[in-house]
């Protein structure tokens, strides 16, 4: 991810403005793009200190230089460098050093000190090759470890990860964003809500009309720069949640960000639109586990059906939210399904408070057995009941449970 003294943007009438890739710039960002991970992929093997000195002689007449800093970054990210051996260099200096000093200590008057026979005498001790035990000294340092592999992408992708990134470091700074969302299927909604969730920031949704719930929703999330100060762990969290948003099938976004030294309060605006209908959307938006669940579901003989849900619900206290699985029975009861997974304990206990407190539907939450809640916690409870499972959720469990509660 890009920090904000990449972003290539300037400050006009109280608005931040990021300069779009376009044109001539877009060309360049290609070009970059193409030729820093053809440099990259040759260097693999190399170590750190020459895989960036290789990054700096392919762009030597240092042009677009903020621009070329940026694409480095992500190539940076995508790269691993490891130490070469698992020998402890600060270990290894020690007895390196000690059989140096030892030596140098035993000369005669007019001897000379012999570097390759100390490498070679603490390499022997060790079962190692001397040029391993010399290239292991100093593995500890930043700029000595290796460049083992890189996920390698197109110029094309970097270059739209680029895009995405330099918005996100805008996010970073910002004490506030306002996001107004569109998805032409629950799924997309489901997507946006749990990203929400599970990154837990601090916001409110509301329809943007009350009378049409197909009109879209406002998000409202407080910035890293709302909470007393920048919250460097929060606002990466605020920042990751912004693919999803992209995700949706109309995005208008604005954020009260503070930009620069002086933390100058600008206003950033963001309108994003998708070509095609999101892959959320076309998918349910469903994880890969309840996926699977739906699934196994499909092949049990019962009386219940299971779809994707495609209702918002709103949970006092917890707030919209889109049911998993919507289960019908051949009676006409039904229960809904959310898969809790792996939250939190206090997301459980608040939907328990919940259906303690009366429910005007039947909802069976999946928890796992990781939060240490019992099934019990619900018994005989008439809308709601605990589904505690250990690994993969079991559809005939499930359907056992859903017998029970009727």
């Amino acid at each position: 991810m890009l920090t904000a003294d990449l972003v290539r943007a300037r400050k006009k009438a109280g608005e931040l403005q990021v300069s779009p890739l376009k044109g001539k710039t877009k060309a360049r960002a290609l070009e970059l793009s193409a030729i820093y991970m053809e440099v990259t992929e040759a260097n693999i093997g190399q170590s750190r200190e020459d895989v960036r000195a290789a990054w700096t002689n392919a762009n030597s007449d240092g042009k677009d230089k903020r621009l070329a800093d940026g694409l480095l970054k992500l190539i940076d990210d995508a790269c691993d460098f490891e130490a070469e051996t698992d020998m402890d260099p600060i270990e290894l200096r020690g007895d390196v050093f000690l059989k140096a000093s030892a030596d140098r200590e035993a000369l005669d008057d007019g001897g000379e000190f012999n570097r390759q026979a100390v490498l070679d005498a603490v390499a022997k001790e060790r079962g190692q090759e001397p040029d391993v035990v010399e290239r292991g000294l100093y593995t500890d340092l930043n700029g000595a470890q290796i460049l083992q592999k890189y996920a390698s992408v197109t110029p094309e992708v970097l270059v739209e990860r680029y895009e995405t990134s330099t918005v996100q470091a805008v996010l970073l700074r910002a004490a506030s964003v306002r996001a107004e969302v569109y998805c032409s299927n629950a799924g997309g909604y489901r997507a946006v809500f749990r990203a929400l969730k599970f990154r837990r920031l601090l916001y409110t949704v509301t329809p943007l009309d009350e009378d049409d719930p197909k009109a879209g929703y406002l998000l409202d999330i407080s910035g890293p720069y709302a909470l007393f100060g920048s919250n460097t762990k929060y606002g990466l969290q605020l920042a990751l949640v912004l693919p999803v948003l992209l995700s949706c099938d109309r995005l208008k976004l604005v954020a009260n960000v503070r930009w620069g030294k002086q933390r100058t309060p600008l206003s950033y605006g963001l309108e994003h639109k998708r070509k095609k209908l999101n892959v959320a959307a076309e998918s349910n938006g469903l994880p890969e586990e309840v996926q699977t669940l739906l699934t196994n579901l499909a092949k049990q003989k019962t009386k219940w059906t299971a779809k994707a849900a495609d209702k918002i619900v709103d949970l006092p206290g917890v707030g919209l939210c889109v049911p998993d699985l919507e289960f019908v029975h051949e009676s006409g009861e039904r229960v809904l399904l959310e898969v809790l997974g792996y939250w939190s304990r206090d997301a459980v206990w608040k939907r328990v408070e919940l259906v303690e407190a009366g429910l005007p539907e039947r909802w069976l939450f999946a928890v796992s057995k990781r939060l240490r809640v019992s099934e019990e916690v619900l018994d005989g409870e008439e809308h709601g009941a605990l589904y505690v499972y250990k690994g993969v959720m079991s559809a005939r469990a499930i359907l056992k449970q859903l017998d029970a509660m009727l």
